[in-house]
């Protein structure tokens, strides 16, 4: 689209029909290209089952309608005015407004992250902000246009923090962006030490606390970068590397970035002295053409920049800022009611008007206010039509439908009436402080078996005591990014999953504790294909299988890896562990044969490994050429094996000296790599060379490779030939 001449418009499925339905809409789109596949486990969602209306003109059409098309852009000339993209953000007047980039924009932003951070092609972006966020798109165009590669998190991801981090670990991810609120639930997960590739950690969205700052570099030595910027101004206008030495406080929102102009305006328009709180108005070439179809609110917003170059404009953002001595600027607040939540820029008026809908209620206010955690929470006061307004499952549900889920309320309080200004408004001010651990109103029972798991789980998770079966889990103090940790401890604690998506739907103790009773009961196993036959080849495998005859031997398929390895270990410990590691993945002793016609799979018995010992070349160019050498060789599909591994010494006598093990793996065998047998080549390598050092045994994983599974489970990236990519 981009290469030709197009603008893209990014859609969720996740979000309700009607607001789809009505930016299709507002934006004339003709043409909605959706996935081709139907399998909920493997599309994004946007599949021939999205139930999406299209308006009058707009043509739905699945990728893979384009197959046959050449692989070359168009020849449109690069136009840095040219519109890039429209994204939509919330609006007061309860419809999202669409905002309008250019591609000299997105451009400056994407070009700056590259110079400045020294993207190249040995990093790895995670990308797993949802497409409806800016911030989604340099995670996308920063890597690709330096050569690095884009890692596709797995669906759900950046809700669920102990996912995000396996994905990190699993595929070497050395970029990261995250929001504060999902960062704080990050560090409390396990395995960060597997997370060594990763030396960028960009923070954007939400104010930093310099304490977590240092949490995370407990964790891990990584670079943190806080970022901010608006939607109207590509992404971000200011960065600021956190500084290892701050302990406490907020991290400053840091300097411009290259092609911003900022300027800090008192209530009268002036320059804002130093230290002097004032508005914040960007400009420069990363600012937004101004907002679809609203000319009156872009001249509102939009303004001239008399402090600029001639006929320039500048936007303001509505934040309070105020310039530090050292140049950096500190971030004070707002100016208006706009609150940010998980990262998620909310009007509460969208919200409000959404409510107000709802023949129940004669009354509403939404803000935020700080959780137990200290994480901002949306907060809705509502008062009702007739007396008592509708319980908060309900109002829930309601705005579920019709909004996105980012601007549901956690917590709902029932008020007689709203307080008012003399003027008539609202005052928010005067709003009750939300109450986090109120419990239901009901009368309290004794709770069931499966209610008491739950309790036990909330207890735990939320700091909560005294837990009734009706109780709410968003009104005692839950939210959206919990959920991910909630599904994950109800799933340990009755040993079956309990999915996370279903627990949108299931506020109450009573309604989880159903989730649970249905995942506690038994489910037929799949059963595993007897391994003494020949076996069919997955999907993924023929699709490799059929390239290799076109090709036989061909090293495009060929997957290097290079494990670094302790100095003392001698080269019968590396046989012997790596001896262990293809006996436990039998993907490692596959190979394939043709019966009948059609290709099978045949798996080979264990046996001993003999590593090829090479001595470390002192020239870097030598080491390089001994390297290539065995990357250029493919690799023999019908005899096998589709692995091999080379142990190169340091020239020191052994053990002295740094050992290293390359390992090259044939895409023959990388179909396991989409099941969690090898959840990271490094990490298991690793291990079995610790084991017989340390007296204990690796971890026997039970046989999960291709053979007798016609498709493994999507939870990771893949290529053609079934191996997690990125």
């Amino acid at each position: 689209m981009e290469g030709g001449g197009a603008a893209y418009v990014p859609l969720d499925p996740g979000h309700p029909a009607d607001r789809t339905h009505w930016i299709l809409t507002d934006t004339a789109t003709p043409l909605v290209l959706t996935d081709p596949d139907p399998d909920p486990t493997t599309a994004s969602g946007t599949g021939p089952d999205w139930d999406l209306v299209l308006p009058d003109g707009a043509v739905r059409v699945a990728m893979d309608a384009f197959d046959g098309e050449p692989g070359t852009s168009p020849d449109v000339a690069a136009d840095p005015d040219r519109l890039a993209y429209v994204i939509y953000t919330s609006g007061s007047t309860g419809r999202p407004k669409g905002v309008l980039i250019g591609h000299g924009a997105i451009a400056n932003r994407v070009t700056w992250t590259v110079r400045e951070h020294g993207l190249g092609p040995a990093d790895r972006v995670l990308q797993k902000t949802t497409l409806t966020f800016d911030a989604a798109g340099w995670e996308i165009f920063a890597p690709l246009v330096s050569g690095g590669a884009v890692v596709l998190a797995p669906h759900g991801a950046e809700r669920d923090p102990a996912a995000l981090l396996r994905a990190v670990a699993a595929y070497d991810v050395s970029v990261l962006q995250v929001v504060p609120s999902l960062l704080r639930l990050l560090v409390d997960e396990p395995g960060w030490r597997e997370c060594g590739a990763l030396r960028l950690l960009f923070s954007a969205g939400e104010p930093l606390d310099a304490e977590l700052c240092e949490l995370v570099r407990k964790r891990l030595p990584v670079t943190i970068w806080n970022t901010y910027g608006p939607t109207e101004c590509a992404i971000d206008v200011t960065a600021h590397l956190a500084d290892p030495e701050q302990n406490a406080g907020r991290v400053p929102i840091g300097r411009p970035i290259d092609g911003i102009r900022l300027r800090v305006l008192d209530e009268g328009g002036a320059l804002a002295p130093l230290g002097a709180p004032g508005e914040l108005h960007a400009g420069g070439v990363g600012l937004a053409r101004g907002y679809l179809g609203r000319p009156a609110l872009t001249a509102e917003r939009f303004l001239p920049d008399p402090y600029g170059p001639p006929g320039s404009r500048m936007y303001r953002t509505g934040d309070l800022v105020r310039w530090r001595p050292d140049g950096t600027l500190d971030y004070d607040g707002r100016i208006d009611a706009q609150v940010k939540v998980n990262g998620v820029r909310i009007e509460p008026g969208e919200v409000e008007s959404v409510l107000l809908t709802h023949p129940g209620l004669r009354g509403a206010a939404v803000t935020a206010g700080p959780g137990a955690d200290g994480a901002a929470r949306l907060v809705a006061y509502v008062v009702g039509r007739d007396g008592e307004p509708p319980q908060a499952a309900a109002l829930r549900a309601y705005l579920r439908d019709r909004l996105p889920d980012a601007l549901v309320p956690s917590l709902f309080v029932p008020l007689a009436a709203l307080p008012l200004t003399t003027s008539g408004k609202v005052d928010r001010a005067a709003l009750p402080a939300p109450d986090f651990d109120a419990t239901s109103d009901g009368p309290a029972r004794p709770l069931t078996n499966a209610e008491q798991t739950v309790a036990r789980v909330w207890q735990d998770l939320l700091g909560v005591t005294g837990v009734r079966a009706d109780d709410d889990f968003f009104q005692r103090g839950g939210s959206s990014l919990l959920l991910a940790r909630l599904a994950a401890r109800l799933s340990a604690a009755v040993g079956r999953e309990v999915a996370v998506h279903r627990l949108f739907a299931a506020g109450t103790v009573a309604e989880q504790a159903r989730l649970v009773e249905e995942a506690a009961e038994p489910v037929a196993t799949v059963p595993r294909a007897p391994r003494d036959r020949p076996l069919p080849l997955s999907v993924e495998q023929h699709q490799l299988w059929f390239l290799d005859r076109m090709d036989p031997g061909n090293p495009e398929w060929v997957t290097p890896l290079l494990v670094p390895l302790p100095a003392d270990l001698g080269t019968a410990t590396v046989e012997r562990a790596m001896t262990a590691l293809v006996a436990r993945h039998e993907v490692l002793r596959t190979r394939y044969r043709m019966e009948g016609g059609e290709p099978r799979q045949v798996v080979d018995d264990p046996a001993p490994v003999t590593l090829p010992v090479a001595d470390r070349p002192d020239d870097p160019a030598a080491l390089a050429e001994l390297l290539a050498g065995t990357f250029r060789e493919g690799f023999d599909l019908v005899r096998g094996p589709v692995w091999r591994a080379l142990l190169v010494r340091g020239q020191d006598a052994a053990p002295a000296g740094e050992a290293a093990s390359l390992g090259d793996q044939g895409s023959g065998g990388a179909t396991c790599w989409r099941w969690p047998c090898i959840t990271s080549p490094r990490t298991d390598s690793r291990r079995c060379c610790s084991a017989p050092r340390s007296g204990s045994c690796a971890p026997h994983s039970p046989p999960a490779g291709s053979p007798g599974w016609r498709r493994c489970p999507s939870s990771t990236p893949t290529t053609p030939s079934g191996s997690a990519t990125a």
